[in-house]
């Protein structure tokens, strides 16, 4: 769960920083910066934690896996009219040279035996919409590859991604579409992943995020759902519905939710999140 998140913005440079809750710990993996600068109108540098990506869903902002970036590193941003490109050297690795699972930050891309993440997007957009490519390797071992669209329907605004993981042989292909609209006061989002597995015995697993959002004068009236296997049910995989309310509190926007989890034990957390802009 993220806690605190702020960012400052000019015309040429900017900063961020974000902090996030790994369970019930604060550690080195969960505190996020970066900065970037813009020496000219068609480049901008980051260095820090990148975290571009094909597509992202606005309901949680990272469910997605077509994250190209999400490693401690250098970025350059090239754009030229409609196209642009994310070129990435993080220097950040999950796996070693020998293929062994590591999460270590070091200085460099290259220290000599193992490379770091490396990632490249590649975008160009239209009037018929939005398409992007990826790829991404930990080390040159561990590799996505990915495609995206993302365009209008009328009141509709959707994308889909289609990822396809490889390690060694291809072991995972995740489709993923989003879509979202609304009609007066009322708005709506919902996003559907489904993960194909495809070492050993071939398994499918579609997931569901939605959220329907009714907007009054003084208030906004929230439910969220959450089911990471719709195929599983109970003990076997519990759904997660947050209902919640939106208020302004002078300059704050505040929210608060009921965070239920149904399976095969039912827990209620009750979160409160404030957001302040000055």
């Amino acid at each position: 769960n993220q806690l605190i998140a702020t960012s400052v913005t000019a015309d040429k440079a900017g900063s961020e920083v974000k902090l996030w809750l790994n369970g019930d710990a604060i550690t080195t993996d969960t505190f996020k910066f970066k900065v970037w600068i813009q020496p000219i109108d068609m480049l901008k540098l980051t260095f820090g934690n990148n975290d571009f990506n094909l597509n992202q869903e606005s309901i949680d902002w990272w469910r997605s896996e077509s994250k190209a970036g999400e490693s401690f590193g250098y970025s350059a941003t090239i754009t030229s009219g409609a196209f642009s490109a994310d070129i990435m050297l993080g220097t950040q690795s999950s796996k070693d040279a020998d293929g062994n699972d590591v999460d270590a930050v070091g200085k460099f891309w290259f220290d000599g035996k193992n490379f770091g993440r490396t990632a490249l997007k590649v975008q160009y957009g239209a009037d018929f919409g939005t398409i992007n490519a990826l790829f991404t390797a930990d080390n040159f071992k561990d590799m996505k590859f990915g495609a995206g669209y993302k365009g209008a329907f009328g009141p509709v605004n959707m994308w889909v991604n289609v990822l396809a993981f490889v390690n060694g042989g291809f072991y995972k292909v995740r489709p993923e579409l989003f879509a979202n609209g609304s009609v007066d006061a009322f708005s709506w989002a919902a996003f559907v992943p489904v993960d194909i597995n495809l070492g050993g015995s071939v398994s499918v697993a579609p997931g569901l995020v939605a959220k329907l959002s009714y907007q009054l004068s003084a208030c906004g009236i929230d439910l969220y759902i959450n089911k990471g296997d719709v195929t599983k049910w109970g003990a076997a995989g519990a759904i997660q519905v947050r209902p919640g309310v939106r208020f302004n509190v002078g300059s704050a926007s505040m929210e608060i939710q009921a965070d239920m989890n149904i399976g095969d034990k039912f827990t209620v957390d009750v979160p409160l999140m404030c957001n302040l802009s000055w």
